[in-house]
């Protein structure tokens, strides 16, 4: 989030730079301003004329702002010395500058038998079948990322061992998690693999990067949902649906696991976590009675 957070910021200054004394409760509620009027920089939308162009949604408005103040702190805890009185930076301006929370996430999860629809299809060509090959993975592998899938290295005595992209670089642990592959997916993997064993999956020889996957995906999808009025239909509700369906009364996976198996962090929980070995077979036996749930004769 902090590649577009400053790049917004810098389009919104007109220059590379800005020293740490312009950024005052004004110039927060001026860039505020900016990320709402300023057209979304996704995609296709940059294509559009400007009436035509789509709005940043409220989310970048927050997240924006709180990179700008995650930086804004980092800059003090560097530049003052509190213990020898050296404050060379001696406002804040997040103090009467409040930063909106982000909006609620929409919920994203499909039922039971949505879902066992989309195993359902019969297969098609091109990017109708690798956008419900690829939900089914990530269903199949606890909700995995698309970036995830990209990158994945090929898997060791059927275990899937990777670091999760989108916070590997936030964390201690690198955001290891650990997957067990289960036979109903197996057959999907195998359908992916690369033969020259340089990934798990040969995703990287088709697409150039993994934006332009996650797009081909998404795209599929939408044809997907078109087809089965699952309205709004994205790669993302794989890992939403998994997460609701373990918590369900059908499956009743306590709440702290589904933490887990999605790689999530308990702040209250970070020192207790350094001193406890993770037992994977927990979340293992939890995806296996999620998978339970479905008939995959069909893939």
């Amino acid at each position: 989030m902090y590649k577009p957070a400053f790049s917004s910021l810098k389009r919104f200054i007109k220059r590379d730079t800005i020293d740490i004394s312009e950024i005052n409760k004004s110039f927060l509620q001026e860039f505020e301003t900016h990320i709402k009027n300023e057209p979304s920089q996704r995609g296709a939308n940059r294509k559009f004329t400007l009436k035509e162009q789509q709005p940043k949604g409220e989310r970048a408005i927050s997240a924006y702002l709180t990179c700008v103040r995650a930086i804004f702190n980092k800059a003090r805890d560097k530049y003052n010395d509190d213990d020898r009185g050296i404050i060379r930076i001696p406002h804040y301006p997040f103090k009467n500058f409040k930063i909106k929370p982000e909006p609620v996430t929409r919920k994203r999860a499909l039922s039971v038998a949505e879902i066992q629809s989309i195993i359902d299809l019969p297969a098609q060509n091109g990017r109708f079948d690798l956008a419900r090959d690829c939900f089914l993975i990530s269903l199949g592998l606890m909700g995995m990322n698309s970036a995830d899938l990209y990158f994945a290295e090929p898997e060791k005595l059927g275990i899937i061992i990777y670091q999760r992209q989108k916070t590997k670089d936030r964390r201690r642990d690198k955001a290891e998690l650990r997957i067990r592959i289960e036979t109903c997916v197996a057959t999907l993997i195998e359908k992916y693999r690369d033969k020259e064993g340089k990934h798990l999956f040969s995703f990287y020889h088709d697409y150039s990067n993994m934006k332009t996957f996650n797009r081909a995906i998404n795209k599929g999808l939408q044809q997907i949902g078109d087809k089965l009025g699952i309205e709004k239909l994205e790669y993302y509700a794989a890992r939403h649906s998994w997460a609701t369906i373990a918590c369900s009364a059908a499956v009743g996976i306590d709440k702290a696991t589904v933490h887990e198996a999605l790689n999530h962090v308990d702040d209250k929980m970070k020192v207790t976590d350094i001193y406890i070995d993770r037992d994977w077979s927990v979340i293992w036996e939890a995806n296996r009675k999620v998978l339970e749930l479905f008939d995959w004769s069909k893939v």
